[in-house]
């Protein structure tokens, strides 16, 4: 009688068992990966919102005070048109008497806003810039058809008050460019209306 070698004696429990995986266990595998790729997306996502949305209002503002910098420094006209996806600057030629695209260091003639970011005007007053001097130039307002800025940053250091909202698609998260008529520029998380325009005219401080 032939006596089989314990080490050669089959497991019962590997008996019925093939080498590769079930079927439910490879399902089980992509069911765990894909929540945990579901969870990493949405986290990505929640974060991306709200910093995307801050980091390009502060781009905004950037580059807002470069143009205003640059309009005392030169002593020129400048014009900011704003749409949802941009922002156009423009110089105003006194001699052509239009508005020109400048070619300046640091300072762009469009700038684009990143994909899933909107730009809207909130408040503007188009009185202010119409009423704002101009020390003798022409008025921009009537130069050129092509172009009609929303915001006017003048020689003198002051701009037409506006508030920009700077926002997610679908508004879930948003930053507010305020700009007031002395030309300071802030981002806000909350919105403010713009400063009115500050009058010229004696105050009355009777009590």
């Amino acid at each position: 009688m032939a006596i089989t070698p314990i080490f050669m004696r089959s497991n019962p429990l590997k008996a019925g068992r093939s080498g590769g995986f079930t079927l439910l266990e490879v399902l089980m595998v992509v069911l765990i990966v894909g929540i945990l790729t579901a969870v990493v997306v949405l986290s990505l996502n929640f974060d991306q919102g709200p910093s995307l949305v801050n980091k390009t209002a502060e781009t905004i503002a950037n580059q807002l005070a470069l143009v205003e910098d640059e309009a005392i420094a030169r002593q020129e006209i400048w014009g900011v048109r704003i749409d949802s996806q941009r922002l156009s600057f423009r110089r105003m030629d006194t001699v052509k008497q239009q508005w020109v695209r400048a070619k300046r260091v640091m300072l762009q003639s469009d700038m684009l806003l990143p994909d899933g970011v909107e730009l809207k005007v909130l408040q503007t007053t188009s009185q202010a810039a119409g009423g704002l001097p101009l020390q003798g130039a022409a008025n921009p307002l009537t130069m050129s058809e092509d172009f009609q800025p929303d915001i006017y940053i003048l020689p003198t250091g002051q701009v037409t008050p506006v508030t920009l909202s700077v926002s997610a698609s679908g508004g879930a998260y948003a930053h507010y460019v305020a700009l007031n008529t002395l030309g300071s520029i802030e981002v806000r998380d909350t919105e403010k209306p713009a400063d009115p325009v500050p009058s010229s005219g004696p105050q009355d401080t009777t009590p």
